[in-house]
């Protein structure tokens, strides 16, 4: 799953009217999950977040903000809501250059990988 791929649909949507269509009848999170893989794009929650954050920084003109402001809020009123960005608490951070959390979630890994891998390595610590 990839934000590369959230984004993909995301476009799809704004400009293939008959995809919108058949993804605006949908009724819930899944079903809007189930079209876009149909349609060969899968994607988490998290990534269409992280994609809308990215779209929206490369609009042309307000216009074309107020176009990706719309399709976020018909996404977010289609699944229920936005998910939190776990980055979005690293980001406020004035130690992030030395966090190894920061640097994890940068590199991809999930929080709960994150969470495991540091139950791993304080129980290996306490061992030693």
């Amino acid at each position: 799953m990839s934000v590369y791929n959230a984004k993909k649909f995301i476009l799809k949507c704004r400009n293939d009217s008959s995809f919108r269509r058949q993804v605006y009848e949908c009724k819930s999170k899944q079903e809007v999950l189930c079209a876009a893989r149909k349609a060969g794009i899968d994607f988490s929650g998290l990534d269409v977040t992280r994609a809308f954050a990215e779209l929206k920084t490369q609009a042309q003109d307000e216009d074309e903000l107020d176009e990706m402001a719309e399709l976020k809020m018909w996404y977010e009123m289609q699944t229920g809501g936005e998910e939190p960005d776990p980055l979005s608490i690293c980001y406020a951070c004035s130690v992030r250059s030395t966090c190894t959390n920061y640097t994890k979630l940068q590199s991809g890994k999930t929080p709960e990988e994150i969470r495991q891998e540091s139950s791993a390595e304080k129980q290996t610590g306490s061992k030693k």
